[in-house]
């Protein structure tokens, strides 16, 4: 199989634009992880107190999702 096959399966790569996304897919990267990430504290901090709900999942989650909201933030700013 020729490397342009490779490509084709891959399907169109929009976020590789030299352009960005666009407004929508920064709004969109902007919201959904900020929802994601007020859900997660909010049932976090509402847990009862003898549950003991691993930290690292809290950690990473808030990680990836900060990460996200910052790409979408930089996406605005070009």
């Amino acid at each position: 199989m020729k490397i342009e096959g490779v490509f084709a399966l891959l399907g169109p790569v929009s976020s590789a634009t030299p352009n960005g996304g666009g407004p929508f897919w920064n709004t969109l990267g902007l919201l959904i992880p900020g929802w994601v990430l007020l859900t997660v504290w909010r049932k976090y901090l509402r847990r009862e107190p003898n549950a003991d709900v691993p930290k690292g999942n809290l950690a990473w989650i808030t990680a990836i999702c900060i990460i996200m909201i910052g790409f979408s933030i930089w996406g605005f700013a070009r």
